[in-house]
């Protein structure tokens, strides 16, 4: 609650309260998943060969094969369900707002984001599956990480794992409230949405927004079907998502001589 509370005061002081959150949560899963590399316990037989796996829900194909219709729709879902991760980086954008240099420091948080998900998620993937195998992994799809720490750390590694594992959904939940209250902000600003969430705190907060994704979160989690609500929400980020993205090429085809501060590459638009 602390951190929550720290949004309060501004982004100045919920910045701080997160990076220690962050760092609390990210270096010991950065000793667990290099230990896993360093003792050796990241075996190429479970990585090898590299194909996609058989088995989903009820459909199965067992060998698994890249020319297989039902692996690739695993694969399919599994992508879907994964974007999930992927679209919290877009927050960076939320805060354009409160940068000192919007132009320099949100292109600096993009391609930092950018590049230090891509190297976790790909050690992150690399060890789970190296040390549980591909069954293993599916076996215990919930709680993998959990596994991972007891196979490098032993049981009291398990211990810090879910440590670690509640830290790192207390500060994912902290930068969904930062994120979602100042959108609803924005949109009421432009008179989309409710005038209740232009109230602001002394540090520049909505927290009036902020409250109603707390209560919105407590009745989601009622349901107890996690995945499913990723799944759904999904499908309305995806189409969110997608709108800015077309934005963006016909910006680029009906105002190409438009002032912009930072300019993309032409390789970028397809």
């Amino acid at each position: 609650m602390c951190i929550r509370d720290s949004n309060y005061f501004g982004i100045n002081v919920s910045e701080k309260a997160q990076l220690i959150v962050s760092l609390i949560s990210v270096l010991p899963l950065a000793v667990i998943i290099i230990m896993a590399f360093i003792k050796g316990l990241v075996l190429m037989d479970n990585l090898i060969p590299f194909r996609p796996f058989g088995e989903w829900g009820s459909i199965s194909n067992p060998e698994g094969s890249w020319t297989s219709g039902i692996s690739w729709l695993g694969i399919g879902a599994a992508f879907y369900v994964a974007t999930w991760s992927a679209y919290a980086f877009e927050c960076i954008t939320v805060y354009v707002g409160e940068y000192k240099d919007p132009v320099k420091d949100t292109v600096k948080a993009a391609w930092s984001s950018g590049i230090v998900v891509t190297i976790a998620y790909t050690f992150i993937a690399l060890a789970l599956v190296g040390v549980l195998g591909v069954k293993g992994f599916a076996e215990n799809a919930d709680y993998p990480f959990f596994q991972l720490s007891v196979s490098v750390l032993g049981p009291w590694g398990a211990k810090v794992a879910m440590f670690i594992i509640i830290m790192g959904l207390l500060l994912m939940a902290n930068t969904s409230f930062n994120g979602t209250a100042r959108i609803m902000y924005g949109m009421s600003v432009d008179g989309l949405n409710l005038k209740q969430w232009l109230k602001l705190s002394p540090g520049g907060f909505p927290y009036i927004a902020a409250i109603f994704n707390i209560i919105a979160a407590i009745i989601l989690m009622c349901f107890e079907v996690p995945v499913k609500i990723i799944a759904a929400s999904n499908l309305a980020y995806m189409i969110c998502i997608f709108m800015p993205l077309f934005a963006f090429v016909v910006l680029r085809k009906t105002r190409p001589d438009m002032d912009r501060p930072f300019k993309l590459p032409g390789i970028f638009i397809p």
